[in-house]
């Protein structure tokens, strides 16, 4: 179920889960939610499938909301077993760009600040290889947003 949380503060949590995009079952979600004592507002995005759930935190913990998830889940029948793998899945792939992007973004960085330095220094060869290798980690930086180009 941790897979679905997208943010929790003490007051408001947001859940994103594709069986939300159905608006007939969003709405039974919602107005189960709703009339649950502690909870102010239930909010369904159908077309992100998203819930944002705002709530009293002094007097309902995050245990209580769990619980209601899983009396949700009973009610309507709704099965998270069949989505994980999907969203592990995505969020695994997601995670894979992240991290290259930031490689990407940290190596023009590195690049970029060994190459002036080179100038500084006076080296020219430390300039001349730290430039090319800046100009290698753009190359991708400009292949991966050339649609925004």
């Amino acid at each position: 179920m941790r897979e679905y949380i997208r943010s929790m503060t003490p007051g408001r949590v947001r859940i994103r889960h594709d069986m939300l995009k159905n608006r007939a079952t969003g709405e039974k979600v919602r107005s189960v939610l709703e009339a649950r004592q502690g909870v102010f507002s239930a909010h369904i995005n159908s077309r992100t499938g998203s819930l944002l759930l705002e709530y009293d935190s002094e007097l309902l913990s995050s245990l209580h909301l769990l619980a209601f998830v899983e009396e949700l889940r009973q009610i309507l029948g709704l099965e998270f077993d069949g989505t994980q793998e999907k969203a592990r899945h995505l969020s695994g792939s997601k995670l894979g760009r992240i991290v290259s992007r930031r490689l990407e973004n940290r190596g023009m960085l590195f690049s970029l600040g060994v190459s002036l330095a080179g100038i500084l220094a006076g080296s020219g060869t430390v300039h001349g290889f730290f430039g090319c290798m800046f100009l290698a980690f753009n190359a991708l930086h400009l292949a991966r947003f050339r649609k925004c180009l």
